[in-house]
């Protein structure tokens, strides 16, 4: 059976973004959970069985976790356009698509984002697997801030404002790692589809 370098990434992208996460958020809210939901309905449970138990909910809470971080990207893409407003190389790659796809600003078939990585997938998969490094580190980051977001709350209601106030600066700090490393996967893709259209036109000029 071949290895793709995509399969493994997308691999990374589950467990970082979304098992890790779900891990994280199980623990704090574990005592809440116990005390105050499941505690006077369900056995109390240790050994193999608490295992279980917790891989359940790390994987279930992850996946609600990666939800609710996707509406991040509505304060990433704004902040973008405010620090970002000339992108020449996303200009660059959105002219191509729309030569390709025939579609425009007003009217697009797709985002020039996932355009570059699906064609970069049929015409490079191996330099798809640095996008996806990326991309798996900017999903940990963007899921880590709703984990922290709702570990701030619960610190606070505890009245341990000292540890809110840690988690409101590694908060920060996450959206800072995560529109790094976003910006980093768009602009690699931007730039493998520059390069891969460059490569073709030169093919085509030469034959």
């Amino acid at each position: 059976m071949g290895y793709k370098p995509e399969d493994f990434f997308v691999g990374v992208v589950d467990f970082f973004a979304v098992l890790l996460p779900g891990a994280l958020l199980s623990f704090v809210m574990m005592d809440f959970a116990t005390r105050n939901v499941f505690g006077k309905v369900l056995p109390h449970v240790e050994g193999t069985q608490a295992w279980v138990v917790f891989a359940f909910s790390s994987y279930l809470l992850g996946h609600f976790v990666f939800l609710a971080g996707s509406y991040v990207d509505l304060i990433y893409d704004p902040l973008r356009k405010v620090f970002k407003p000339q992108d020449r190389t996303y200009l660059r790659a959105r002219e191509l698509k729309e030569k390709c796809l025939g579609d425009s600003v007003k009217e697009p078939l797709m985002n020039t984002f996932q355009w570059s990585k699906t064609t970069i997938q049929l015409k490079c998969p191996a330099a798809l697997a640095e996008i996806r490094r990326y991309e798996a580190d900017s999903k940990f980051f963007r899921s880590l801030i709703v984990v922290l977001v709702i570990t701030i709350f619960v610190l606070i209601s505890k009245g341990a404002w000292n540890a809110g106030l840690l988690c409101l600066l590694l908060m920060l700090a996450s959206f800072g790692r995560y529109a790094e490393q976003r910006w980093k996967a768009a602009q690699r893709a931007y730039e493998y589809l520059i390069a891969i259209g460059r490569l073709g036109g030169s093919s085509e000029r030469s034959s």
